[in-house]
This record gives structure tokens, C-alpha cells and sequence, in this order.
């Protein structure tokens, strides 16, 4: 009988820390930055080439992950990831409800440039996704927000131009 009840137990431990792993590693928060590039007034001559603008991603999730990949235009490509705090990306997540994040809309495109560096930018909180592009025309809280999530994010160290 022991051993059945102890048998039991075991089994229900590795029911929740399963359950736990799935929860920690499913996140409720993730910011997701993407920069598409552009030539910036200038042709670009291949991969190396630094005076293209910046193609990089990056995402950070709720706990702090944060997942870098530049492309072109960067001083660091390929996939790079540390962390920030989580107490960091509460305080993101707190100046994308300071500028109604969910309510701005889906792209901001004037068409006055054509070659801009243009942005996707999104955040899940919970259940609720929202995408916006950036081209040009966005409102100034807005692009400060960007900033402010770059800025933040750490990955700035793998931007700058050599």
C-alpha cells in the first residue's frame, strides 16, 4: 500500500513540475521588434556593407530572454541572446499602455519616402496580439516608444556601425 500511495505521489510531482515548465516557457508578455532596411540614400554593396540600414530582429519575452538576429547593415550578425530584467520589461510594457499601444493603428506608411527603414513592431500581453508597421508618419510617442525598446532591450551593443 505504501508503495502505491508513494507511487502516486511521484506521479502527481511530475504532473505539476511538467505543468510548471509548459507555463514558464509559454510566455504571457513578448515584445517583437523587426527592422527591414532600406538602402538610406546610398546603394548598398553586399552583406558587408554598413551604409545600408539596419535588417535585425529581436523579441523579449516576459521573463527577460532577449533573442537578437542581424542580417545586414549591423556590426553583429547572426543570432545572439542575454537577458534584461523582468522588472524592465514590466516598465516597456507599461510605456506601450501609456501610449495606447492597442489602440494606434496597424501601420503608419505617408508615402512621402520610399525608402525608409521601416519597423513591425508587436506586443502580446496575454490573449492580446498587436502589429504595427512603421514607415514614416507615425505619431511621436510612438517612435520614441521604439527607441525606448531598443534602448532597453541591451541590443544596441550589436547595432552600432565598426
Amino acid at each position: 500500500m505504501k508503495e502505491i500511495i508513494a507511487s502516486i505521489l511521484f506521479l502527481v510531482c511530475l504532473v505539476s513540475q511538467a505543468s510548471a515548465q509548459v507555463a514558464a516557457d509559454s510566455p504571457k508578455t513578448l515584445i517583437s521588434f523587426k527592422s527591414h532596411g532600406a538602402p538610406c540614400f546610398s546603394l548598398c554593396v553586399g552583406e558587408e556593407d554598413l551604409s545600408c540600414c539596419p535588417v535585425y530582429s529581436f523579441t523579449i519575452s516576459g521573463d527577460g530572454r532577449v533573442n537578437y538576429e542581424g542580417s545586414m547593415g549591423v556590426k553583429t550578425r547572426g543570432k545572439k541572446a542575454h537577458s534584461i530584467s523582468a522588472k524592465q520589461v514590466e516598465e516597456l510594457v507599461a510605456e506601450f499602455d501609456k501610449v495606447k499601444f492597442f489602440s494606434l493603428n496597424n501601420e503608419y506608411n505617408d508615402h512621402r519616402i520610399d525608402h525608409t527603414n521601416a519597423i513591425t513592431i508587436s506586443l502580446t500581453v496575454g490573449e492580446r496580439t498587436k502589429t504595427i508597421y512603421v514607415s514614416h508618419g507615425e505619431p511621436e510617442a510612438l517612435d520614441i516608444l521604439l527607441r525606448k525598446v531598443v534602448e532597453v532591450s541591451g541590443v544596441k551593443q550589436y547595432l552600432g556601425r565598426s
